[in-house]
């Protein structure tokens, strides 16, 4: 599946390269994705230099920040009710 998205995406840069002046639902139609697709990835392809390629394997999902760690007291209240339910 992620290569048919990086297919889609080099498609998108290439007919951007090529007809910078044309709608995005031209742009859309062209490569066989929606309108807000193209809104988003053309976003990114045009923050990146026009020969990179990662921009092409988009965003991972692993979150950059990891959330904060749990508070002990609550984990301890956790650990209790689990082993005593009310």
């Amino acid at each position: 599946m992620e290569e048919e998205w990086v297919v889609s995406r080099s498609k998108l840069r290439e007919v951007w390269v090529e007809h910078p002046e044309w709608s995005r639902q031209k742009m859309a139609d062209e490569v066989g994705r929606s309108k807000s697709w193209v809104k988003q990835w053309l976003k990114r392809i045009r923050g990146a230099p026009l020969e990179s390629q990662e921009v092409l394997r988009g965003k991972s999902p692993i979150p950059k920040h990891p959330p904060p760690p749990m508070d002990p007291k609550i984990v301890e209240k956790i650990l209790e009710i689990r082993d005593h339910p009310p």
